[in-house]
């Protein structure tokens, strides 16, 4: 999990009021606890500590009190809340000094997991080069800079200048998204075409006719995005940068690069990016655009 998706789970909890409360022999303030609980669960750090405490005597009750017999169990609960509690204070304060504010005109990317310095190198390029085919445009507005890596971690935030760009950027993602499940799905029938012993002269006749059909899906993609952002739709240049972008979208996105939204991004900016986490279940918007 990114540090900053961390910092914004944190940010749903109200710390001050969580703090478990030992009186004797027992405990108080627990509902309040709980709900610090509920959020801060979703971390990928108190996971033993959380456990413990959802299999304790503390999630046996509703009531915001409760008597515990057992000194060495009270004890241990309170310990392993205090941990929580205390830590999720400080990853407030750590997180305060090392996180910069990401603004609506930023986007996030998640390069490759390669220990391969020049495939890394490539994929930057790739990214710098179908990012800025596509934003510098006197239409769009856009620029692209380098706002900050984030810490430990393959995760890197652009600033692209404008809402336009960013839209542009995420529809172009969106296709690539499109585009590769298409090639997915090409190469799958290939080898079931393959396992059914089928002459070589069928399969290259497939193997076209698959090439063909990703040619035209990238095609009417393209022209989507030039009819939904550009004034000038007949302009053959700007068609072709929109090609090129989605066809490195896609390459990209099949090796594992990742494209988002910052995380404050409104839900309408939010909703033009491929979901990465159903990439299988992506359609393309071409025949939503057409029934409007």
């Amino acid at each position: 999990m990114r540090l900053r998706e961390m910092q914004k789970i944190i940010s749903q909890a109200n710390i001050e009021e969580g703090k478990l409360v030992s009186v004797q022999s027992g405990m108080s303030n627990i509902n309040n606890f709980k709900k610090l609980l509920s959020i801060v669960g979703n971390l990928p750090i108190f996971d033993d500590e959380i456990k413990y405490i959802y299999e304790s005597p503390l999630y046996e009750t509703s009531s915001d009190s409760m008597q515990i017999s057992s000194d060495s169990v009270r004890r241990e609960i309170f310990r392993r809340a205090n941990h929580i509690y205390f830590s999720t204070i400080s990853l407030v304060r750590l997180f305060g000094n090392m996180i910069d504010e990401l603004n609506d005109e930023t986007i996030s990317i998640k390069i490759r997991e390669s220990s391969d310095f020049d495939i890394i190198i490539k994929d930057l390029e790739k990214i710098q080069s179908c990012i800025s085919q596509i934003i510098n445009h006197p239409e769009i507005g856009g620029k692209l800079e380098l706002n900050s890596w984030e810490y430990g971690s393959k995760w890197m935030n652009l600033y692209l200048g404008s809402i336009l760009a960013v839209s542009i950027v995420a529809s172009a993602a969106w296709s690539g998204a499109v585009v590769n499940k298409k090639i997915q799905e090409g190469r799958i029938l290939s080898e079931y075409a393959r396992g059914l012993s089928i002459k070589n002269e069928a399969m290259e006749e497939i193997r076209i006719k698959q090439e063909e059909a990703i040619t035209r899906l990238i095609n009417e993609e393209a022209k989507r995005i030039q009819v939904e952002f550009y004034n000038n739709d007949n302009n053959n240049e700007d068609l072709e940068r929109l090609k090129y972008s989605i066809k490195m979208f896609s390459e990209l996105i099949e090796n594992g690069t990742e494209v988002h939204p910052a995380l404050t991004a409104p839900e309408t900016v939010q909703n033009l990016f491929p979901d990465f986490a159903k990439l299988d279940t992506i359609t393309s918007k071409i025949k939503l655009l057409s029934d409007k």
